[in-house]
């Protein structure tokens, strides 16, 4: 009997290294984790921090296309420069939605583009508002997106300087005694530290009928 139990038992384990084998064969080997490239990387970290492209912000629901939609379009209207109100209220709820896009999504790497045409527009509403909203634009590229393109296009308009163009209060061409003189234009102050300087443009002048003197007025008619 105890040769037979000791050839079960060889058996038994025979047939045990038998069935480890061949789970070890059968069981498939682990694929290795694909390495990501730099490229891939960005591309993950930039999706990461983007806005969802069916998003909209600001008091118009805007999405960050119509925002730069927006910026074209009134910078076409806008000529070589302009201080149209309707031009200038259509800029300004575009960057109420650029503000509330960049509060909620700061490192966004489309806020550059649309900062840069925000500028490039601002540039062309010459009043006080206008000109210090486009500096705001290309001081924040400088310092928050200098390593982009349009981060790289800002700092270089302001290392060649950078002249904010505001109209003056228009003046009547008679200048009369007791003439109600125009409130004067707001006008922003120079930045020497961002080499920004302020032009103030000759706003064209309104014409003063002279009113007729009381004694003009009171002589009989002969």
């Amino acid at each position: 009997m105890t040769h037979v139990k000791q050839q079960v038992v060889v058996l038994m384990l025979a047939f045990f290294v038998m069935a480890v084998t061949t789970n070890a064969l059968a069981a498939p080997k682990p694929t290795p984790t694909p390495q990501t490239s730099k490229y891939q990387r960005e591309q993950m970290e930039r999706e990461k921090n983007s806005a969802p492209a069916d998003e909209y912000f600001g008091r118009m629901k805007l999405s960050f296309l119509g925002i730069d939609n927006t910026f074209r379009d009134q910078s076409v209207r806008s000529g070589a420069h302009t201080i149209d109100p309707s031009v200038i209220s259509k800029l300004d709820f575009a960057a109420d939605a650029l503000r509330d896009w960049q509060h909620k999504y700061p490192r966004d790497p489309q806020l550059a583009r649309s900062m840069w045409l925000g500028s490039q527009v601002y540039l062309k509403i010459w009043n006080a508002a206008g000109q210090e909203q486009a500096a705001s634009y290309l001081i924040t590229l400088r310092n928050q997106f200098g390593s982009t393109y349009f981060g790289k296009q800002a700092k270089a308009e302001l290392s060649r300087g950078l002249t904010m163009h505001v109209y003056a209060a228009a003046q009547p061409c008679i200048l009369l005694p007791n003439t109600v003189q125009p409130t004067p234009a707001p006008v922003p102050t120079p930045a020497p530290q961002y080499n920004i300087k302020v032009s103030v443009e000759p706003y064209p002048c309104y014409a003063v009928t002279p009113a007729p003197s009381p004694a003009a007025a009171g002589s009989p008619s002969h």
